[in-house]
């Protein structure tokens, strides 16, 4: 996961209280915008690039989104009566539309949970940092510190039990 995420993953955490597990989508992979509702043809393309989501046609074209969410908030054009954007957000995974929703109770895309607990951890202890940075690079930074400081991975492995 550590790794993914310098190399420019999409990272979607998991809600408090939430269903399944996050999600890390590979630097590269193409996604879907369902306009009409979840099972809309008419879409709007976008790609996971160096940790944003990033639309590609439409009225936001280039423009990146540090959160699923904030992506789909933006190009909806009705208001979807739900703010899960899993619902909303197709990935392109070997040449098929897979929804967020199956892909974050696939064990296949499941975060390792260790790895996962050190970068929140780094992350929470320099919120301060996510306004100057923006959460994106902020993770990345928090990555960058695990690769150089393994010991963290032991600091956090308890924590991530629970």
């Amino acid at each position: 996961m550590i790794n993914q995420i310098i190399s420019g993953a999409c990272y979607w955490p998991k809600a408090q209280n939430g269903d399944g597990h996050s999600l890390l989508i590979p630097n590269g992979t193409y996604f879907e915008v369902p306009l009409e509702g979840p099972l809309s043809r008419i879409c709007v393309k976008g790609v996971c690039k160096e940790g944003y989501f990033e639309i590609l046609d439409g009225d936001f074209a280039r423009k990146k989104f540090d959160t699923a969410n904030k992506a789909v908030c933006a190009v909806r054009p009705i208001p979807s009566g739900s703010n899960n954007a899993f619902l909303y957000v197709r990935f392109f995974i070997n040449g098929e539309a897979i929804p967020a929703d199956v892909l974050r109770h696939r064990s296949e895309y499941r975060c390792d949970e260790t790895e996962e607990q050190a970068l929140n951890m780094i992350v929470d202890r320099n919120k301060r940092l996510s306004k100057e940075l923006g959460i994106v690079e902020l993770r990345k930074m928090a990555a960058r510190k695990i690769i150089e400081n393994p010991e963290l991975l032991e600091i956090a492995r308890p924590l991530s039990i629970f």
